[in-house]
């Protein structure tokens, strides 16, 4: 029962940090893919 608990903290825990990081990150991936369509179309 101790391991089942444990794991699923660490889990939740990594859920949330790759929450928080793909909450950071879709948006310089967005901004990555605007500058790089724009870079293709005058460049």
């Amino acid at each position: 029962m101790d391991n089942l608990y444990i794991s699923g903290a660490v889990g939740l825990v990594a859920f949330m940090l790759m929450y928080k990081w793909y909450k950071i990150l879709a948006p310089l991936i967005l901004l990555g893919l605007l500058g790089f369509g724009i870079y293709s179309i005058f460049g």
